[in-house]
């Protein structure tokens, strides 16, 4: 028998470049081929890294419908409309909640408060406010922003099963400065009356 002058390592290598070198050929047979047939030759797209501001910023942060009760976050001294020179009768601390994409407001008055979860719903293409306060009475609204002001209507069932009707605007007047209006009606809309009329202004150095 005769011995094996070269061991079989530097054949597998040898085998492994003749392999690579048919199919890099066959390739470039195969792109000419489809040049000159006409055919569109296909580009390999490498994905883009995304960054990390990209990755972590949420829907309500980047979309500007969400952004729309914004005006009226901040920290507010709340006075009667027609008596914005005398005493307060409230106090309205309102932030932005869960990535931006809720608001929540707290008021406080003598011997009264209440919380209201503010937020678009994009089910229903609208806003919605849900408001809780300490008597335990619950009001619901929805409604949308235009010509300056969030506009929304809505109600609540009292203790003893009355059903109240109430509609609410919440005017943009400027970036220190806030309108509440709400009125209700208690025979199912037919007649309305001014529930509360209230003016916002934003604490000093308050934002």
């Amino acid at each position: 028998m005769l011995n094996r002058i070269v061991d079989d390592k530097p054949i597998s290598l040898i085998l492994c470049s003749l392999s690579l070198l048919v199919l890099a050929l066959a390739s470039s047979d195969a792109r000419r081929g489809a040049a000159e047939a006409g055919e569109p030759e296909l580009i390999e797209v490498q994905p883009q890294p995304v960054s990390s501001a990209q990755s972590q910023a949420g829907p309500c942060e980047s979309q500007p419908i969400y952004k729309q009760f914004d005006f009226w976050v901040g920290e507010w001294d709340v006075k009667q409309t027609q008596a914005e020179k005398g005493a307060l009768v409230g106090d309205s601390r309102i932030e932005k909640l869960t990535g931006g994409c809720a608001i929540l407001e707290n008021w406080e008055s003598p011997g009264f408060s209440g919380k209201s979860w503010n937020f678009y719903d994009v089910g229903l293409g609208k806003w919605r406010q849900i408001w809780i306060d300490a008597t335990g009475r619950k009001a619901e609204f929805s409604g949308e922003y235009h010509e300056d002001a969030m506009r929304l209507d809505g109600g609540a069932v009292l203790a003893d099963g009355r059903k109240i009707k109430s509609r609410m605007i919440v005017y943009n007047l400027s970036p220190d400065r806030a309108r509440q209006y709400s009125e209700r009606s208690t025979d199912g809309g037919k007649t309305w009356s001014v529930a509360y009329d209230f003016i916002y202004i934003r604490k000093k150095g308050k934002e």
